[in-house]
């Protein structure tokens, strides 16, 4: 069998005073906990025996084991101090080997072009609130040149190996959909050096416009391993799974194609059919 979660006295959240955190195991199993962002297991970890000080940004990962059954899965919560309450806050928390390592770290110069997706958890909270959205995601980079800058565009997938294979929460209130498979963390793109939110200045003026989609745009504290990492933009990710959702149609039947050449899904066959009818047109001939 597996072993039950271990639970946390206090949620992972913006707090401006030290308190101690309680783990509690069900039948008394032992727990056992990282702040060094790692999975916990019996040989590398802290094994709990009393209350945890938290007074400074800090994340705690754990979970309970018992002899001869499977480990419980690894609750992750981060405690943030002293952030201002005006913006939303994400946090993104994964081990070394995730983010930084040769091998397939998402963050090494040699792996900022691979299409690396490696394990993650992260937290959400809306502003003035405690109460965060918390679960597993595949974490991968997003963009092209600007990968190269000091902020790094990332992608945050919902899929079963990591928990739910959904994001089921309105990040962008009504404006936006319950329910996504994927989301962007972005550095605001070529914006970067500039004032770093015309695109979404963009998408918020033209996104009453019935008959186009535009990424819902919202400006996000983000924190990486419990280190503040910067303003991020919080935006959807346009594709064929979006497109999917939001008008509930099979994402097979969904053509979809970037830069007039580029097909990500699909085909382009109406879309070359309707260009060469409108190249091959006689516009000099008013019944045309």
């Amino acid at each position: 069998g597996e072993t039950s979660s271990p639970s946390f006295s206090k949620l992972g959240g913006v707090y401006q005073e030290e308190f101690l955190l309680e783990l509690n195991s069900s039948n008394n199993y032992k727990i056992y906990y990282t702040t060094n962002f790692e999975e916990p297991n019996d040989t590398n970890s802290i094994l709990y025996e009393s209350p945890i000080p938290i007074s400074k940004n800090t994340v705690i990962r754990a979970r309970a084991i018992r002899d001869d059954f499977i480990p419980s899965h690894t609750v992750t919560h981060t405690y943030i101090f002293n952030e201002p309450k005006n913006l939303p806050v994400i946090s993104i928390v994964a081990d070394s080997f995730s983010l930084w390592q040769k091998q397939r770290g998402i963050f090494h110069q040699n792996n900022l072009y691979e299409r690396y997706e490696n394990p993650a958890h992260f937290q959400y909270w809306e502003k003035n609130s405690n109460f965060p959205i918390s679960c597993g995601a595949g974490i991968r980079l997003h963009g092209g040149a600007t990968r190269f800058y000091p902020q790094k565009s990332m992608r945050l997938y919902a899929k079963s190996k990591y928990g739910e294979d959904l994001f089921s929460y309105r990040f962008w209130g009504n404006e936006g959909l319950k329910e996504y498979e994927k989301f962007i963390v972005r550095n605001a793109g070529q914006d970067w050096f500039g004032a770093f939110f015309r695109d979404g200045l963009v998408t918020n003026i033209v996104k009453d416009f019935k008959a186009l989609d535009a990424a819902a745009f919202k400006p996000v504290s983000t924190y990486l391993n419990g280190e503040y990492w910067g303003l991020f933009n919080l935006r959807e990710r346009l594709d064929e799974d979006y497109l999917a959702l939001k008008y509930d149609i099979p994402v097979e039947s969904i053509n979809y194609i970037e830069t007039y050449t580029t097909i990500k899904n699909g085909t382009n066959y109406d879309m070359v059919t309707m260009t060469d009818s409108v190249i091959s047109m006689e516009m000099s001939n008013n019944e045309a």
